[in-house]
């Protein structure tokens, strides 16, 4: 995007996700922003209960972020892919900041499947269509595989 303002909105776990973003950062300049949930996501347990917190959509409690989206042409959006949803803490943070994103693309970071639902979910959500979205696996981020992907982001005007 040449000469608008992109930033980069995501929630990490695990650091996949985080990868793409910082991946984003370095390759265009943009701006990131991660998106902190303060309940604990941490051990097997934790991890099958933010699954069952996606599905059901459980209200989380996220840090108030650093930047204000309102003053970016443009918000990437990246999330785990957590049982065929998004995250708790990116649905909080689009659920509270919706009216102040005007133009959006999305990608997600997924163990198996499920990424066409999150990124359908994340439309519903801001109730318009994003301008372009990318699903990654896992094991393309770990191996850098992924990186020549991201030029999907670039060019969005």
């Amino acid at each position: 995007m040449t000469g608008n303002k992109v930033l980069v909105v995501y929630y990490s776990r695990t650091g996949t996700t985080k990868k793409v973003s910082e991946k984003l950062k370095e390759s265009y300049g943009y701006t990131i922003e991660e998106i902190k949930d303060n309940k604990n996501r941490k051990g097997v347990i934790n991890y099958i209960l933010s699954g069952k917190d996606s599905i059901k959509k459980t209200d989380t409690n996220i840090d108030e972020p650093k930047y204000n989206p309102e003053d970016y042409d443009l918000i990437i959006i990246g999330t785990p892919v957590w049982a065929s949803n998004m995250t708790p803490a990116i649905r909080k943070y689009l659920d509270t900041y919706k009216d102040k994103i005007n133009k959006f693309a999305v990608y997600t970071c997924e163990k198996g499947s499920g990424g066409v639902k999150a990124v359908l979910g994340i439309e519903s959500l801001l109730g318009k269509k994003g301008e372009c979205a990318l699903i990654l696996n896992e094991k393309e981020v770990k191996d850098d595989s992924f990186s020549s992907k991201l030029s999907l982001f670039e060019n969005i005007e």
